[in-house]
Formats: structure tokens, sequence, C-alpha cells
């Protein structure tokens, strides 16, 4: 009989194991598979089965190959009981196509992290099989594709939605993709957790390219956020202006935007949360730091991409806000217009006490009155990170960062023609430096280029 072999690709290099050698394949610990290659294994056991193939595997990812991505319950079933010790599953662009087993599948309580990603469904029946092999997974992650001409797009929702909802030791899932179908499965989890139909035991929540956001954070939403540690929301609102009013095109403030977090948000709904991440997939939309520290009073991470960034609530609805006392130590806007950009320096310097990581990616500063400059004190910072930054129509194309704490005080330019420690330089007349005062900067990152840097 020729030579059994299985080719893994494991961290992006492919090896060719001899599973005549089960010793090569018993320490295995992380590996991932083409799905053509499991596929292949599985028929040569059919003539002469072997033993579990990887005893110690706790991570898997199953990739679609070129030649197949048709993915049976029974390739399931088969791949499971090689991974008797398997903690983390992902599949990946594959086609889920026949559910049917000839026998009740064993649970795999082992299991605690599934993702579906670019997966493909043509069956409901899916959903219950799914449910009873896992019945005890932490987290989860949703990346559908929902075939034309498939099963009813309802059966879909409810078989989704009927599955998280029965699973009671979820506490992290993400749905990655939010089209035909998503909708009215976010409807179905909201309704269950406010009846009290689904004991919702969410910390972590994440929600992409969605429409609907809004309806998260109403009243009826309020049960499945408020209780959450992280939110992962990426936006897409679509906002059309008065095409005849005129606009100051270096001002985007002029521009009339929505407002996110909505003004009418109780307080009580993102109380709990300590890590959030909001991206705008549409047109403008501005986000109020003051008012977003107001609503998230344990917050201690955020990321703000594709915004238009300022300090100040609104006014009309809430004039008198007062400054909230904050822990926030980690603060990134990426790809963002930041206005009131005296206010928003003076806000990092004095009113975030606690801040020691800060990421300024492809940011438009508005609004500045002198050069952009940072002045920490004598404050530790674990995280400087700077990249694509420009105001009015100049680039920072240099960083001066001063740091107190160290035997000499010295500064440094990214690009200077002369440099020295312990000696104060000034960079040329062509350049447009970025200064940074703290005590001392654990990590630095800089670089005038955004596409460079990324």
């Amino acid at each position: 009989m020729p030579s059994r072999q299985l080719l893994i690709l494991r961290r992006g290099y492919k090896t060719c194991y001899n599973l005549n050698a089960p010793n090569y394949l018993s320490f295995m610990r992380n590996i991932g598979i083409y799905l053509e290659q499991l596929l292949r294994q599985r028929n040569l056991q059919e003539l002469s089965p072997a033993p579990v193939m990887f005893p110690a595997l706790q991570t898997l990812d199953v990739i679609s190959g070129t030649s197949t991505n048709s993915f049976h319950a029974s390739d399931l079933l088969w791949l499971m009981h090689h991974c008797p010790c398997l903690r983390d599953l992902s599949l990946n662009d594959l086609s889920f196509d026949n559910p049917r087993l000839t026998e009740v599948p064993p649970a795999q309580t082992n299991v605690e992290f599934l993702a579906m990603n670019s997966i493909q469904i043509k069956t409901s029946k899916w959903f219950p099989l799914l449910s009873s092999m896992f019945p005890a997974l932490l987290s989860l992650r949703l990346d559908f594709n929902f075939v034309n001409g498939g099963p009813r797009v309802d059966r879909i929702e409810k078989g989704i939605s009927d599955w998280i909802i029965g699973n009671n030791s979820l506490t992290s899932l993400r749905i990655r993709r939010f089209e035909l179908g998503w909708p009215m499965v976010l409807e179905y989890l909201i309704d269950a957790a406010r009846s009290g139909t689904w004991n919702c035991q969410l910390k972590h929540f994440g929600l992409s390219t969605i429409n609907a956001f809004d309806r998260l954070l109403e009243r009826d939403g309020h049960t499945l956020v408020s209780s959450l540690d992280s939110l992962q929301l990426d936006l897409l609102f679509s906002y059309f202006w008065d095409l005849y009013r005129s606009f100051d095109e270096n001002d985007p403030s002029s521009f009339p935007l929505c407002v996110f977090p909505p003004c009418n948000l109780a307080t009580s709904t993102l109380a709990n949360l300590t890590t959030l991440r909001f991206k705008k997939c549409g047109e403008r939309i501005k986000p109020s730091l003051s008012w977003l520290l107001n609503l998230c009073p344990n917050l201690s991470s955020a990321i703000l991409c594709g915004f238009i960034v300022q300090i100040d609530a609104c006014q009309l609805h809430h004039p008198n806000l007062m400054p909230a006392r904050t822990g926030l130590t980690e603060l990134a806007l990426e790809t963002c217009f930041i206005v009131q950009a005296d206010s928003f320096f003076s806000f990092l310097q004095h009113d975030l006490p606690r801040l020691s990581s800060l990421t300024l990616v492809h940011a438009n500063i508005f609004g500045l009155s002198s050069a952009p400059s940072l002045d920490f004190g004598d404050r530790l910072m674990k995280l400087l990170c700077f990249a694509g930054i420009s105001s009015k129509f100049n680039k920072c194309s240099s960083l001066c960062l001063e740091q107190t704490q160290h035997f000499r005080r010295w500064s440094w330019f990214s690009s200077p023609t002369n440099t020295s420690q312990g000696k104060l330089l000034y960079p040329s007349n062509q350049e447009y430096p970025f200064h940074v005062r703290c005590g001392i900067a654990d990590q630095v990152l800089f670089d005038k280029s955004w596409y460079g840097f990324m």
C-alpha cells in the first residue's frame, strides 16, 4: 500500500507529514488544513482505519481548497472524532450542503470557540445539528451567505437565533455580515432578551456593516447591551444634506452631522462597557467624546474609526454636561477628522489622567491655533503611535519626543538633518514637527505616510 500522507498548512508554511508515523502528529496543537486534504484522508481511512490522528490538537482551521468547498455533516463528525481535545475550530469559505447523519452525533463539550467565516448555508437543518454538537460554546463568530434559491430566509433566521438563544454558556458573539436575513435575527435576539426567554450571558458583542444600529440601542435592545463589557459596531448609515446649502470645505464641523451615540440614549445603556470599537461605513457621523465618556463611565479602551470627532456635547440636548470622571487608558482615532483641536489636545492632557496609550492614524486636525503639541508632564506612556497626521494643509513630517525621566532630558526627531542625544535640536524649516512631552514612553511608532505605516 502506498504511504498515506496529509498536507498540513501551519502558519502559512506547507509541510508533508507521513501518517504511518503518528509521532509526527501526536504533539500538534495548532494547524490549518485544506478541505480536499481532509476529504482525501477520510477516503483513505475508509479502506484502512487509523487511530486518532490529532490527539493533542487544540486549534484547527479548515480552509476551502481549489477543487471543492462542499462540506457535509459526516465530514464534521469524522473530523471531531480525530480531534478529541479540540477547543478552537474555524471553518472558512465552505458550503454546508448535507446535514444528514446516520447516527446521533456525540456532544463536543470541549469546543469553546467556533468561527464560521464566509459560510454558505443551504438548509436550516444544520442549526439543530450544530446546537447538539457544540453545547458548551463560549465564543461564536458568524459570517453566513444566504444562498439564492436555497431555503426560506425566515427559516434560516429562526434557526440561527434559536441556536444562539439555546446556548446558555455563550459569552461572546460576533456577527460579521449583516445583510438579507440578519436584521430579523437581531430582532429575535432583542425580543428574547427583553421577554426573559433567553438567559443572555453575553459580555462581548460585535456587529459588522449594519444599517439598524439604532435599534440595538433603543429601549427594547437595552437588555441585550446593558450588561456588556465590550461592544463593537460597524455603522452603515447614510445622511443626505441640502445640496444647495453652502459649507466651508475646510471646516468639517460646518457640515450637518448625525450624532452617535444618540443624544436621547439612556445613560444606563452602556454603563458597564469597558471596551468599545465604533467604525463608520457611510456618510458623516459625529461622536462627542465628552458625551461618550458620560455614557460609559467604566470605559478603559476606545477605538473610533472614520468619524468627525469633537469634544463638546450637543448644546441642544446637553447644554450643561458635566465632565465625566473616567479611567480611560487607551484611545485610538483612525481615519478621523478632529475638530476643535485646541480643546481636543487640552482634553487629552488634562481630562484623561490615566491615559497611557494614544494612537492617531490618518488624522486631519482642524481648529488648532499653534503647532501640534502634547504635554503629558511626567506621565508614563505605554504606547505613542502617530501616522499620517495633517493640520490645516501641513502634514506632520517628524516627531519631537521629549522624555523627562531619562537620566538626561533629550528629544528625538523622526527625520532630522542632524541629531545628538542629550541636546535639543529643531528640525529644518522644511519640516512640520509634532511635539510630545512625557515621562517615559515604552513604545513609540511614527510614520509621516499613513499608507506606508499601515
